[in-house]
């Protein structure tokens, strides 16, 4: 989210004396995971921000509109999500920003915080307690245990994987150049897990990244596929989620080092409907499959970010401890999965195991698929062999 997150951060006062206490406020509401004083993060610098706007004599007002409201279109296609602060620290965060510009005229360098600062603000919410009804549950305890594959990031480390049954209370590290991140605690405890969020809070981070607080999570939460989730699948989530026993385990705050990229999934620009994933088996396929990210791992990175309507399938990454390369599923006859039968690609989907015997690994959740219904597996098969062959 190299989202605008700017105004969601800035802090306050008007002239430079109270400055440590506006960085502070900026803290204390998370502006700081994404933004620094004097260089781009995951959103803009506060210092380019108060250049864009120096001399605008509406900056203050408009800028304190979109700290409250939301926005998107200025500093990137990802939007701002709307903050929980008051309208007058909203006011007080941008009169700050805006001053940088002047602070730096003058030769004033205010501290930027480092990364390893950040400390994550509890949610702000009121939990909402789960009610509805078993069938619901079902489905996403379903979803989640098998194509959603959560307990792959959210249950320990790679050492245990393939060993099932591991409470969703947060475990395998992401320490990449971009960012180093720590899959959360999901259980519902109150001081270190998802305990004070709402269903509705569940539900908007699944789908836009954003945590209740206005904190982003990091793109290894794969939220531009699960923007793909029908409304009822998104609803049996989030509630089931919410109704795990709570488990008490602190995770670190996230640390990211540079700007971050949101990527763009073709299929998940809007969610599936019900319908449309039960009238057609290559469509729920497809749906399936993009609830799996499958394509966020089989598809090649430039500069971070996956071509997936040029290079869609064709693997190429390397993943995992143990850096293992991702390989082509698409329908290409050597390739890729073309010459293969519907029992060899069932067999390396369930049972990890790669056609010439090869076991496959970490981050490749079979554990977790093998949970599929048949109905579901045979649609991914089905939508395995649409994908056109790339070599």
């Amino acid at each position: 989210m190299k989202f605008r997150l700017f105004v969601l951060c800035l802090a306050m006062s008007g002239h430079f004396s109270p400055a440590l206490a506006s960085m502070d406020l900026a803290r204390q509401k998370n502006c700081l995971a994404c933004h620094a004083v004097d260089k781009k993060l995951m959103g803009p610098a506060y210092r380019d921000v108060a250049t864009k706007y120096d001399g605008q004599p509406d900056a203050v007002d408009i800028l304190t509109a979109k700290v409250m409201q939301g926005g998107s279109g200025v500093w990137g296609p990802a939007a701002m999500p709307a903050n929980r602060v008051t309208p007058a620290e909203a006011r007080q965060l941008v009169q700050w920003v805006l001053s940088l510009k002047q602070n730096a005229l003058q030769g004033e360098s205010p501290p930027s915080p480092t990364a390893n600062e950040l400390v994550t603000k509890p949610a702000t919410s009121s939990a909402l307690r789960v009610s509805v009804d078993k069938p619901t549950l079902q489905r996403g305890k379903y979803l989640v245990e098998s194509i959603l594959a959560c307990g792959n990031c959210h249950s320990g480390a790679p050492d245990n994987f393939g060993t099932l049954g591991h409470a969703l209370s947060g475990g395998w590290t992401y320490d990449v150049p971009a960012f180093r991140v720590t899959a959360g605690n999901l259980t519902p405890d109150p001081e270190t897990g998802l305990g004070e969020w709402t269903v509705e809070d569940l539900k908007r981070a699944l789908v836009h990244g954003v945590r209740p607080n206005g904190l982003p999570l990091a793109p290894s939460m794969p939220s531009a596929f699960f923007r793909a989730l029908t409304e009822e699948d998104l609803n049996a989530v989030a509630n089931y989620v919410l109704s795990l026993p709570p488990v008490r385990n602190p995770t670190p705050a996230p640390v990211y080092r540079t700007e971050l990229h949101e990527e763009v999934y073709p299929d998940a620009q809007r969610p599936f409907t019900a319908r449309e994933i039960a009238t057609d088996q290559s469509t729920r396929g497809r749906y399936l499959a993009t609830l799996g990210h499958c394509m966020g791992c089989h598809t090649p990175a430039v500069n971070g970010v996956g071509d997936f309507v040029r290079d869609g399938g064709r693997g190429g990454k390397r993943l995992g401890p143990d850096k293992v390369l991702v390989p082509n599923i698409t329908s290409h006859p050597t390739a890729g999965l073309g010459g293969w039968s519907d029992a060899e690609i069932k067999r390396a989907l369930t049972k990890g195991m790669s056609r010439d015997g090869r076991h496959l690994h970490f981050p490749m959740p079979w554990p977790y698929l093998a949970s599929l219904e048949d109905a579901d597996l045979d649609a991914l098969v089905a939508w395995l062999r649409t994908l056109p062959p790339k070599e």
